[in-house]
């Protein structure tokens, strides 16, 4: 039977089990993974190269625990920055679904492959579900703005979307589709003046069946009012989107005097 002195470390082993890593060691090993992640979360979210070289050079170029916070603190903004990057870019991509199907519709309605009930039918339904999304883009973008020092464009494929769904609005406006479907788009991009949108959910629709317009549905009683919350969600809504274009041209204005007086 083994005596006592079997479970004993000799003087080597004990030396290499309970011997510390060098703190320093461990400093950088984490520094450089911090490093690693903060270089990788710039490229996704094209941090401009500028700032990328001043973070470079006065907080990753010294490996203390003081810049390290600061990597880890830079690190967490530019997660959250992703996440809402992301957010808005998922429902600009459901709002660009839509818009295409209703253009294609226009397409054919001028080309008389369909009549103007069928182009009711098809887009009446996907005017509620376009004020929802486009409702949720805007306020999506002012919350992604929210960490930045200034209202910077939330650009899609090369364009300020915002001024992309303006731009989106008036092409509808100005096509025979503005005929059928007197929406005044430009006026009321979100449709705020037609609460009786919301008679196009799903619940109302399975009680009185298919409301073909919505200025004419067929039971008053069963469209549902709009809260006043909502509404002022879409009035605001629509206001901060008809003043995108102005916002951008004093920010230009603004980092011009910034340049000439030798900030850049």
């Amino acid at each position: 039977r083994p005596g006592p002195w079997h479970d004993a470390v000799g003087p080597a082993q004990m030396s290499a089990s309970q011997d510390p890593v060098d703190p320093q060691v461990k400093l950088q090993d984490r520094f450089q993974r911090v490093s690693q992640n903060f270089r990788t979360l710039c490229s996704q979210l094209h941090i401009p190269f500028l700032e990328c070289r001043l973070y470079e050079k006065y907080i990753m170029a010294e490996v203390t625990q003081e810049n390290l916070c600061r990597l880890c603190l830079l690190s967490k903004l530019l997660l959250e920055h992703k996440r809402r990057t992301m957010h808005v870019l998922q429902l600009i991509h459901r709002r660009e679904v839509i818009v295409m199907y209703i253009f294609s519709i226009t397409k054919d309605y001028v080309q008389g492959s369909v009549t103007t009930m069928d182009v009711q039918d098809k887009v009446v339904p996907l005017l509620l579900t376009l004020q929802k999304v486009g409702l949720r883009i805007i306020e999506g973008i002012v919350h992604w703005r929210q960490q930045l020092t200034r209202p910077h464009s939330f650009m899609f494929q090369g364009q300020n979307y915002l001024l992309k769904m303006a731009a989106d609005n008036q092409l509808v406006a100005s096509s025979p589709l503005s005929k059928i479907l007197p929406v005044q788009l430009t006026e009321y991009p979100l449709c705020s003046h037609l609460p009786s949108l919301s008679a196009l959910n799903a619940e109302v629709l399975s009680r009185v069946g298919y409301v073909a317009y919505p200025l004419k549905a067929q039971k008053k009683a069963y469209i549902p009012s709009v809260s006043s919350k909502y509404q002022g969600r879409l009035q605001d809504a629509e206001t901060y989107l008809k003043g995108e274009l102005h916002r951008q041209q004093r920010l230009v204005r603004e980092l011009q005097r910034l340049c000439g007086s030798g900030m850049f």
